[in-house]
């Protein structure tokens, strides 16, 4: 009598003959929205984002991906917020943006992200978003400046991941404070928004093979943490590196 073969296995069988579906519906996507963010103009460019991050990061649903978000998304108040999350794949990008689309946020991101990638780089360009040269402080300065003006002039918000870089094993890793520190100095009025993301990570773990099926990815939103000119800027931010320490904490031991 033949044993059956085991579940593990099932999902990766399952996820292997998924997984091309999924790669070609992605470029596709990607090349599809280039052309339209490049054609679109100024005026209803954030519509045109906002349907761009929801079908990148839906198009996981095709390898049996799973969301689940927890906690309330603030409402939208007078001044800029911040978005102030860990950072797992390249697919929190697109999560973070529709689920807090209401706040038309930006991007700091870096400057390699700005090169030749379809629909992303565009995005990020034509959006005003900060793309930071992380080998150039001056220029990673200016950077976020500029962007805190078109915070205040536009009513942008902006996502931040402090950790610089993601992490490939889902360990959150210190904030580094210097470019947060400079957004908030220049915004002098705003909120942080705290949050955490699980398991995103586990979909970039192979470098060159299929992407694993069937991950349930989860976020968890914190309270706003309201920053103002007498506010103890650095203390701020290192509550909010507290608070997503804390959230990502809770998600993981819940399961």
């Amino acid at each position: 009598m033949k044993k059956n073969l085991p579940a593990k296995l099932i999902t990766e069988i399952i996820s292997a003959l998924l997984f091309p579906v999924f790669l070609i519906t992605f470029i596709s996507l990607l090349c599809f929205w280039d052309l339209i963010l490049k054609l679109s103009p100024q005026s209803i460019l954030d519509k045109i984002v906002r349907y761009f991050n929801y079908t990148i990061y839906s198009s996981l649903k095709l390898i049996c991906t799973s969301y689940k978000v927890e906690g309330k998304v603030p409402e939208v108040w007078s001044g800029p917020c911040i978005i102030i999350s860990n950072h797992q794949s390249m697919f929190d990008m697109p999560w973070l943006y529709s689920v807090f689309n209401k706040f038309n946020p930006r991007y700091v991101a870096k400057i390699e992200l700005s090169k030749n990638i379809p629909g992303i780089s565009i995005c990020l360009k034509k959006g005003g978003s900060a793309l930071i040269d992380r080998k150039n402080s001056n220029q990673a300065i200016n950077e976020i400046q500029s962007l805190a003006k078109r915070m205040r002039k536009h009513q942008y918000s902006a996502i931040i991941f402090p950790e610089g870089t993601r992490a490939r094993d889902g360990e959150l890793k210190k904030f580094k404070m210097a470019g947060l520190k400079e957004l908030v100095k220049n915004l002098g009025e705003t909120k942080l928004i705290p949050v955490a993301i699980d398991n995103s990570w586990i979909l970039m773990t192979r470098k060159y093979g299929p992407i694993p099926g069937f991950c349930r990815l989860k976020m968890r939103i914190g309270e706003p943490i309201e920053v103002n000119q007498g506010s103890d800027v650095e203390m701020a931010i290192k509550e909010s590196f507290d608070v997503v320490k804390g959230l990502l904490e809770e998600i993981r031991l819940e399961g």
